[in-house]
């Protein structure tokens, strides 16, 4: 596994705080998904080889995807949660500044329970300051065990203010204002890209699997009337080009249908995430949703028509 890698699912676990090393969690994600990928082998003996093969190997994939979709969401719940509480904090610290305690017993009552997994990065910042550790070093710790670009540039430019002598209440209310500000922008830019958003999980999510239904069903009712027709002469055929010819089988369409689907998911989630936060992976987070609602639809829409038209077109 390359060393890129490595550093983004530390970067995932350090934000979901979970305790495990990169090396450590791929290892154990790496086994489970082997040893399922060798059980569905044993369940599967007896069919022919491809098959297996390509189960086995979807299921070893399917596990290390949904293992990162886990990790990746519990990190982007966690860092949502703390970069909403930030503003919160730093006028709760500045109130208590100017309500006159030190830095370190205005940092420590800061760390208050409804600021959620944010009050429990402060509570540990604060011990770090009463063992005799500086503030600033204290704040930079936190930014490192929070990898979120927000608190990063939000403790650099405090400590940066600490540093350079100025008044420390009036940076953090200034900051959390700066902050409210921009999550009010976020929250209506964000408001204009859901048309868009929702729009094109309409299409993944609703018009591809509508459309295959429909074109598994069609193939069928060629596939029979083809059938009924293979005693017509060659010359009445020759009126029938349509019928000539070598068809594509109902099964072939339906397991097209399947991979299609799949393959329309998975780059429906990925451009999801660009929509929404700007990077492909973020959209991952969606995928499990918008393939069952995708798949459903495709049987759904394959259940409805047979069971709406099946019996006009397969009684004739």
């Amino acid at each position: 596994m390359s060393s890129n890698t490595l550093n983004h699912i530390s970067l995932l676990l350090r934000g979901a705080k979970m305790n495990y090393s990169a090396a450590e969690f791929s290892g154990k994600v790496l086994l489970i998904a082997f040893l399922l990928g060798a059980a569905t082998l044993f369940f599967l003996q007896g069919q022919p080889l491809l098959t297996v093969a390509l189960a086995s190997s979807a299921v070893f994939l399917l596990v290390c995807l949904l293992a990162y979709i886990s990790l990746s969401t519990a990190s982007s719940r966690r860092m949502d949660a703390i970069e909403r509480a930030l503003p919160e904090f730093l006028s709760i610290m500045a109130s208590n500044i100017r309500s006159g305690h030190t830095y370190d017993r205005a940092l420590m009552l800061s760390a208050r329970k409804e600021l959620g997994p944010l009050s429990e990065e402060v509570d540990i910042a604060s011990k770090e300051t009463l063992t005799g550790t500086p503030l600033n070093t204290a704040l930079m710790n936190m930014a490192r065990r929070v990898p979120s670009p927000a608190v990063e540039k939000t403790v650099s430019l405090i400590v940066k203010g600490l540093n350079s002598g100025g008044k420390l209440a009036d940076l953090l209310e200034a900051t959390s204002l700066d902050l409210r500000r921009f999550d009010s922008i976020k929250r209506e830019v964000d408001s204009t890209v859901l048309v868009y958003k929702l729009f094109s999980l309409a299409a993944v999510c609703i018009g591809a699997p509508l459309l295959y239904s429909v074109t598994g069903f069609l193939i069928s009712v060629f596939a029979m009337t083809k059938a009924k027709i293979g005693t017509v002469s060659t010359d009445s055929s020759g009126y029938l080009p349509f019928f000539q010819g070598t068809a594509i089988s109902p099964d072939t369409t339906f397991y097209f249908s399947l991979a299609a689907i799949g393959v329309t998911v998975f780059f429906g989630s990925l451009m999801a995430g660009v929509i929404t936060k700007g990077d492909e992976r973020s959209g991952l987070v969606y995928l499990p949703a918008i393939a069952i609602v995708s798949y459903s639809i495709f049987f759904l829409g394959g259940f409805l028509l047979n069971m709406l038209l099946g019996g006009f077109f397969f009684s004739m």
